[in-house]
């Protein structure tokens, strides 16, 4: 299972920020935009938690087998001023037996602005979509924060990726759901994994209007489809 594919159907949309009032981090070096190793090395600086490239071997090994191709976040309206979002990942006909969830393999997401490319980091991510306002915004962010940041063969259970979820070939015992506070949101994510087990689990985050998201409660098993894939 790839990526989900997200809808999006938010009432109005947001007002971009000017480039002169944005800051972002991780500037890709020119001519580095489809080298693994360079796009781990931008993560590994930014990164409280990395402390060096998960399966470097591997990783170095792909050099020039990645490609670069224009994206869509569907579910997200930026908020900065850009000049279009890439996903950088191994050509098809590289994949082979490659495990599907392998730290270090991406794929990896790009923002170009200024005539520059920038990784889309956790920091990167806020920046751009963040001044969240309500919870289908809040939920439609976290949805894509979990694919992007935490696995990508993972899928949380929203109204708008309902075809997607017809790959776990069973409904959802029910959809995440997430509430206003004073501080931001509280959210419940129902998400369908499969690797090592096949289900959905519970996860419980918080997450701030600004964009940042904590982990309240780590992911619990609720309801198991299979074995999952492991390796």
């Amino acid at each position: 299972m790839g990526y989900c594919s997200l809808g999006y159907s938010a009432s109005a949309k947001k007002a971009q920020l000017e480039d002169s009032s944005v800051k972002l981090e991780a500037k890709v070096p020119k001519d580095h935009e489809t080298s693994p190793y360079m796009l781990n090395l931008l993560l590994l600086e930014v990164s409280d938690d990395m402390d060096e490239i998960p399966n470097e071997g591997t990783v170095i090994s792909l050099k020039k087998k990645y490609e670069i191709k224009k994206h869509k976040f569907s579910n997200l309206i930026p908020r900065v001023k850009n000049e279009g979002f890439y996903q950088v990942s191994l050509k098809d006909d590289e994949r082979g037996n490659l495990p599907l969830d392998m730290a270090g393999l991406g794929p990896f997401y790009l923002v170009k602005k200024d005539k520059e490319y920038y990784l889309i980091t956790p920091k990167n991510y806020a920046t751009l979509f963040g001044g969240i306002r309500n919870t289908e915004e809040a939920l439609n962010y976290l949805a894509t924060y979990e694919n992007l940041f935490v696995s990508p063969v993972v899928c949380v259970a929203i109204d708008s990726n309902e075809k997607a979820l017809k790959k776990a070939k069973r409904n959802p015992p029910r959809l995440s759901g997430a509430i206003q506070t004073a501080q931001g949101f509280e959210a419940t994510l129902i998400v369908y994994s499969i690797i090592q087990v096949e289900g959905f689990f519970e996860k419980k985050v918080r997450l701030t209007p600004e964009g940042e998201v904590t982990v309240i409660e780590e992911p619990k098993l609720i309801q198991k489809i299979g074995d999952g894939i492991t390796y």
